[in-house]
């Protein structure tokens, strides 16, 4: 569940806020898109969801949890249970499409395993499964 109230959100070196006053409330499980034009302020919006950015003002809630008032471990552990792909995503060309789907399961393992990047069964299945879903095994 995310809750987000009266988000606002103001680049340094600019006079209008790039998002103003946004507030929405999603329920577990319900998809949405989030959709405007360029420089709508899309991008901002998740980064500030995510904690990437600092909102200049406004309230959001993930699972109950303040995010924006989180300590870096909380912060860290909300961002694991959260998925995102960039505008300019980087996939690694010379891996392969399960190695770079394996990546997003860096941060549920020990940083020996990550630093070598090894992946338990538990990994390859999730990925595999992952893979399957989306038509491409």
């Amino acid at each position: 569940m995310i809750k987000i109230k009266k988000l606002n959100h103001r680049y340094n070196n600019r006079k209008e806020n790039a998002v103003r006053d946004v507030s929405l409330h999603i329920r577990r499980g319900e998809n949405v898109a989030i959709i405007g034009s360029s420089g709508s302020g899309k991008s901002t919006l998740l980064k500030c969801m995510n904690k990437l950015i600092e909102p200049t003002s406004g309230n959001i809630l993930i699972n109950d949890e303040d995010i924006i008032n989180a300590n870096k471990n909380d912060v860290n552990r909300i961002r694991s249970k959260i998925g995102m792909i960039f505008q300019n995503f980087n996939l690694i060309e010379r891996n392969t499409v399960l190695s770079n789907v394996l990546n997003g399961r860096l941060s549920y393992n020990n940083s020996l395993s990550t630093l070598f990047g090894r992946f338990s069964k538990e990994d390859h299945l999730i990925a595999n499964e992952n893979l399957k879903r989306v038509g491409l095994t």
